[in-house]
């Protein structure tokens, strides 16, 4: 079996180094690291990584007190066990159910705008926003009050922040914990390496077909973060609380953005249904049929989505390789919170 994917990836940095190519290495020189396999870690020049702020921020994505009556944490809606989302069609915020599906957070620091429409510039502003948002509807100087009466978080805040407790510094903490949630050492990726037992016959069957002409799976779902960074028009269902979302294109207001939403990582995607951007579809097999039919109907709908015909042996391949996607190493564990 041959791979055809272009395995030098081009990644953009968020440094002063600018741009890096990253190679993929195997995991017979070494052992498996997000370096080797996804590339270095985007990390912006204002928001540098330190084990302190990161042991700050990750205290903070575990504290229900980050939201308006202190029920809600981000972890609330991102769990190591569902995939780094929340189990639900959409999302529940503060004020109840939300119109879109909580996307995971694995590998988010490698994403180029956060949100399904993209709404997002950085991790920093999606914290920020998350926290003062629908999501968690924590007034800010009410947060700064709960976090400043304890000791802890008064020590770490000066500890990590001249500045101590700001709306810019519990942003810049969250962010920089969440750069660390990283998945990379799936059956896939040891398969990649040289470990040619990893894989079962029909993943292998599932990875040929999802790298094929045939499919066109990998042109958006890209390797190795399985993700085109871009916004697509699958022709989804519209379902929940929403009548219509017109995803991208509220944000550019470019008619040809309407109903496109992000290409979301296929990393531990097993785990992180259900699926698509408002949860229409439960499980891994209704996806593939849904491609498999050539998407839903809509008059925006990406030229890239056509009926692939598969069989339902086919079908059932690519949900094997899928599911090869899985890392049983990572590993999110909740902090003792002060």
């Amino acid at each position: 079996m041959g791979l055809r994917w272009p395995w030098l990836v081009v990644l953009p940095l968020a440094t002063a180094v600018g741009v890096a190519a990253v190679a993929w290495t195997t995991h017979g020189v070494g052992p498996a690291s997000a370096a080797s396999v996804l590339g270095p870690v985007p990390v912006p020049a204002d928001n540098p990584q330190t084990a302190d702020k990161v042991a700050l921020g990750k205290l903070l994505f575990f504290d229900p007190r980050l939201s308006g009556n202190n029920t809600i944490a981000c972890a609330t809606c991102h769990q190591q066990a569902k995939g780094m989302s929340d189990g639900r069609p959409r999302g529940l915020g503060l004020g109840g159910e939300m119109p879109r599906n909580a996307m995971t957070v694995w590998n988010v620091a490698y994403m180029h705008a956060i949100h399904s429409d993209g709404s997002r510039a950085s991790l920093e502003e999606q914290a920020d926003k998350s926290v003062s948002g629908p999501a968690m509807a924590q007034p800010y100087p009410a947060l700064f009050d709960e976090l400043r009466a304890v000791p802890e978080y008064r020590q770490r805040f000066a500890q990590v922040f001249p500045d101590g407790v700001t709306e810019r510094n519990i942003a810049r903490a969250i962010a920089a914990f969440e750069r660390t949630v990283l998945t990379f050492d799936s059956p896939f990726d040891r398969y990649r390496a040289g470990d040619k037992s990893a894989l079962t016959s029909e993943q292998k069957q599932g990875l040929d077909l999802f790298d094929s002409a045939r499919t066109g799976c990998s042109s958006c779902h890209v390797a190795p973060l399985f993700t085109d960074n871009a916004f697509h028009n699958l022709g989804v269902p519209q379902v929940g609380p929403k009548a219509v979302d017109n995803g991208r294109s509220d944000i550019t207001h470019n008619d040809a953005d309407v109903g496109a939403f992000k290409t979301l990582t296929l990393r531990d995607v097993e785990q992180s249904g259900p699926y698509m951007h408002d949860g229409a579809f439960t499980t891994l097999d209704q996806v593939v049929a849904f491609y498999s039919a050539g998407g839903g109907p809509s008059p925006h709908k990406s030229p890239l989505i056509k009926p692939l015909d598969l069989t339902a042996r086919e079908q059932q391949a690519l949900v094997a390789f899928l599911r090869s996607l899985t890392d049983p190493t990572a590993r999110v564990t909740a902090p003792t919170l002060p």
